[in-house]
């Protein structure tokens, strides 16, 4: 958590954050099936709305996801997703990703997910 947390603080400063969260990994499954138990993903993920144009909010976010040494890998030109990733200390991959703005609206999701430590559910 302590290695993807700062991702919450990339959103651009004149934006207005309006949900900020943070899920640890907890024990889970694919609806109980065996041999599918393990834990979740280290989830944060921050809402925010405004901030500048379009093409300077992904700047801003780009420059600061770049400071916090997330290296940026991808567009998926279709919906306007960008995508960055990171090598955490435990040697698992991190994944961030901006998505925006949701059709009809001027919200963002900035969001980073990073595998467990220990085993992952399996399977779904």
């Amino acid at each position: 958590m302590q290695q993807i947390a700062p991702v919450l603080g990339a959103a651009p400063s004149a934006a207005h954050v309006t949900f900020r969260q943070k899920t640890e990994p907890v024990w889970d499954s694919c609806d109980g099936e065996p041999g599918t138990f393990g834990w979740d993903n280290v989830t944060v993920l921050a809402e925010f709305r405004g901030g500048g144009s379009p093409t300077a909010i992904v700047h801003r976010v780009r420059d600061a996801m770049r400071h916090l040494g997330w290296i940026y890998r991808a567009r998926f030109s279709g919906r306007g997703i960008w995508y960055w990733y990171r090598s955490l200390s435990n040697g698992k991959l991190a994944r961030a990703e901006l998505d925006g703005p949701s059709q009809g609206t001027d919200k963002w999701d900035l969001l980073a997910r990073a595998q467990p430590s220990a085993r992952r559910v399996r399977g779904c």
